[in-house]
Formats: C-alpha cells, sequence, structure tokens
C-alpha cells in the first residue's frame, strides 16, 4: 500500500475502554463492548455467492476494516448499527452496512440499503454507493452518506452525498458535488449535519463535508433547501508536515492528511453553532462559526479570509481523528500516541494538559487508533451515550493484522459517567454557543459582494 493511498484513509477506524488519566483521578472501566471482530464477513444470499466473490477478487477475507459507526434507534425496535468500510484497498464487497447476527449468533455486515448498490463500483451507476468513510444520521431520521466516490489512490465516480429515509430504508436525496469543488485526488471523510429548522420535512439543513486532501484541503458546505454546494478554505485545514510520523502500539507509519475530525456545537434558539475542526496530521484545534460558512455569498469572492478561522493557543501534543460534541458542549476525542480518550469544554482554552480538558478513558489495547466517535440520546435508557468504533489500523496498514485476535470493536459509555470526576465535569458549559448569528466580520464582506 503506497503513502499516497494512505493520504485520507487513515482517518478511520477506532477503539476505546479503560479510564485513568493525569490530572484526572482513576476510573474504572465505563464503555461496554458492544460489537467486536476478529475481521469482518458478509451476509451473502447464499453460500455459493460468497465464494463467488471470493474467487473474483471482490472479497478478500481479512482486508475489510471498518472505519465509522453510527445508530439509529427506530420506536419499540432494537437499535440498528451503520459500519462504513472504504474501499481505499481491494476486497471490499461492501462499503455500508448493518450489524446482524448470522445464525451462529456472530455480528456480520448485511450490505446496506441492498446488495446492489455496491455491485461494480467502477460503472459507477446512478444507484450506487461507491466508498465511504463515514455516515451522520440526524434527528429527522435521515441517513447522510458522503460517498469519495474514490476507490484506492483515486476518484473513480462522482463524490456525492446521500440521504435515506430510515423509517423506509429509501432513498430521498441525492446530490454529486460539482466538478469545480474537488480534485482527482480528493477524499471527502467526514459530514457534519445543521438542521436550520424542522419544519417542511427538515428541508432546511446544511452539510459540512471534509475533503482531507493534503495539499488543497476543504469544507464544502451544502445547502439542501437549495441543493447547492460552495467551497470553503483556509490554512488552518492543511495538515502540519511536523506531525506525519505515527506511533501507535510501538508501530509508526507516515501520513500526511487535512481536514478530517469536525465536530458542532449543540443547537439552542437564539444562539449561533461553532465548527470544530482539526487536520489529521496534527495537533491543533480550530472553530469556525456556521453563520459564516453558510455566507455564500462571502465564499464566493474566491478570497481567503482568515479572521474568520480560530485558533487554540493550546495543543494536543500528538495525532487525533474523530471527535464528537455532546448536548452540554463537551467535545470528546482520541489521543493517538497517549491512546486515550480525552474531553474539552468547548467554552474554555484548549489543551492537554489544561484547566478545560481532560482524560476520560486510557486503555493500551483497545483505544488504539480512534476513528469515529458519536454522540446519541438512547431513548431505550435515557442516556446520553457516547459510541465509538476502534481498530489496530496500523496494522491494517501495513498488512499485519493478527486474524486470530480481536482487532475492531464498537463500544458505548455513558457521557455523564465519563465525565464524572474530571474538569470536563466541575466546569459546566453553558456558553458553547456563538451569541451573534452572524458575525459583523460576515456583514463587512456581504457589503463588499454587493458594491
Amino acid at each position: 500500500m503506497t503513502t499516497q493511498r494512505l493520504l485520507c484513509l487513515l482517518l478511520t477506524i477506532c477503539l476505546s475502554q479503560k479510564i485513568s488519566g493525569a490530572g484526572s483521578p482513576s476510573l474504572s472501566n465505563k464503555f461496554r463492548i458492544w460489537y467486536q471482530f476478529k475481521q469482518l464477513d458478509f451476509e451473502y444470499k447464499s453460500a455459493a455467492e460468497r465464494k463467488a466473490d471470493i474467487n473474483a477478487g471482490v472479497f478478500i477475507p481479512g482486508k475489510p476494516a471498518p472505519i465509522d459507526t453510527d445508530v439509529y434507534y427506530p420506536a419499540r425496535e432494537n437499535p440498528v448499527v451503520f459500519v462504513t468500510i472504504p474501499r481505499f484497498q481491494d476486497g471490499i464487497p461492501a462499503t455500508l452496512g448493518t450489524i446482524v447476527l448470522d445464525k451462529n449468533g456472530n455480528p456480520i455486515i448485511r450490505p446496506y440499503p441492498d446488495w446492489s448498490w455496491h455491485k461494480k463500483p467502477k460503472d459507477c451507476n446512478p444507484s450506487r454507493i461507491v466508498s465511504v468513510y463515514r455516515v451522520m444520521i440526524d434527528e429527522c431520521n435521515r441517513l447522510w452518506v458522503l460517498d469519495s466516490g474514490k476507490l484506492g489512490d483515486q476518484v473513480d465516480c462522482n463524490p456525492q452525498l446521500l440521504a435515506f429515509d430510515l423509517r423506509t430504508n429509501r432513498l430521498i436525496s441525492k446530490y454529486e458535488i460539482p466538478k469545480d469543488q474537488w480534485t482527482i485526488n480528493s477524499t471527502f471523510v467526514t459530514p457534519i449535519v445543521d438542521i436550520i429548522s424542522r419544519e417542511n420535512f427538515c428541508e432546511d439543513t446544511y452539510v459540512y463535508m471534509a475533503d482531507c486532501i493534503w495539499d488543497n484541503p476543504s469544507i464544502v458546505v451544502y445547502n439542501h433547501l437549495n441543493r447547492d454546494s460552495w467551497i470553503v478554505q483556509d490554512e488552518t485545514m492543511k495538515p502540519d508536515p511536523k506531525f506525519e510520523k505515527f506511533t501507535i502500539d510501538g508501530k509508526s507509519f507516515d501520513l500526511l492528511d487535512g481536514i478530517l475530525g469536525m465536530s458542532i456545537t449543540p443547537f439552542v434558539p437564539g444562539l449561533g453553532r461553532r465548527l470544530f475542526y482539526h487536520a489529521m496530521s496534527s495537533d491543533r484545534e480550530h472553530y469556525i462559526k456556521t453563520s459564516d460558512l453558510k455566507n455564500r455569498y462571502l465564499w464566493e469572492l474566491k478570497r481567503r479570509f482568515p479572521t474568520l478561522f480560530k485558533t487554540y493557543v493550546g495543543t494536543r501534543k500528538t495525532q487525533s481523528a474523530a471527535e464528537a460534541i455532546d448536548s452540554t458542549g463537551v467535545q470528546y476525542f482520541g489521543l493517538m500516541k497517549n491512546i486515550e480518550v480525552a474531553c474539552f469544554v468547548t467554552k474554555g482554552e484548549y489543551g492537554i494538559p489544561g484547566n478545560y480538558t481532560d482524560i476520560v478513558a486510557n486503555n493500551q489495547q483497545t483505544l488504539q487508533f480512534i476513528g469515529g466517535m458519536k454522540v446519541k440520546n438512547n431513548p431505550h435508557n435515557g442516556d446520553e451515550e457516547l459510541i465509538i468504533i476502534t481498530s489496530r489500523f496500523q496494522r491494517v496498514i501495513t498488512n499485519t493484522v493478527k486474524s486470530g485476535e480481536i482487532n475492531f470493536r464498537i463500544q458505548t459509555a455513558s457521557t455523564s459517567d465519563l465525565k464524572a470526576g474530571t474538569k470536563c465535569d466541575q466546569h459546566n458549559s453553558e456558553d458553547y454557543g456563538d451569541t451573534q448569528l452572524q458575525s459583523s466580520t460576515s456583514h463587512f464582506y456581504f457589503f463588499l459582494y454587493f458594491h
């Protein structure tokens, strides 16, 4: 596998478990293992079909590696757990699926919405899902699928954003990202959904899509109501060459990835929101007001506006992939070298160590390379939960995965339990919003556009 191929692909996969960290009280393991895999297998209609795919090289057992997860809680039914498996290498028969149990009670992947969407990805059929790194389920029962369109090192089919109605599993929206907003090496890795209004079937929605390509990363902003998009770029989205080398559990590899981790502050009536983000190969955190991202006229000026992008002085001192923010404005993220999960009160100053950050989980075995992370409200128990997916990704990219060991896990923990006794519990995050829905800076640039 080439370094170029790894370029944005490693922004994936993850793990999480125990707890105890510097500056934090010793904590017992608050993560519960939901599913775990030695390797991924798929639900075929017959053993003959499975064998045919193996013989053709469509499915290479031991190759598929999950990157992200999300959970849908239908009324009075069991949760539906989604998993993404991007096609950055050969042998991946389906790039998106749900977890079901086979006749022996073992978890396997059922392609979503069905097998037909995943067959012959190079044909770029209208009803296709080529390669997915991350997805997001919103409060309107929609599954947003960011399809990179990428097989291996380059884009084969136009990148697209799909939305499925989870109550019917039918496609309700398809948007192909315009060609002037990506390049042949683009890798769209993370979608963040921002619902403005739930009226009119939640049509007033924005989706922020991260393209992590190292030399020209961006956020593409999609306006679902108007079915259009625009590109936003800034130097803060680029990787830092000083953090190109990753070392996890004694194994090292080089990776130069741009913007990958993104999270959004909670919606509060009368307040604006902030989109937090960071490059994969970096130790810094940034944010921008969503009111500025949504100002299409500003970005159509084709100019850079660095004052709109805020960078914290404090750092993580290591790389991080996925991040998520809970209902109180506390952010969670993984620490690569330390193999930990950290928290950050977003009304305060960023940095580890710091007064507004702490460690909520530390397990050298199960927290390696945290790449997928979601905060979900579980209606079955009333808890707000942090759900993560983990893997030994450093072994995946070096072809040293041991098939007899557990390599991938999906785990969950109550956010209140995770924060208990930490600085993120002591500093209640009340003022995480942006009190100005439209910044004065944006008003100024809006004036420039029309004059």
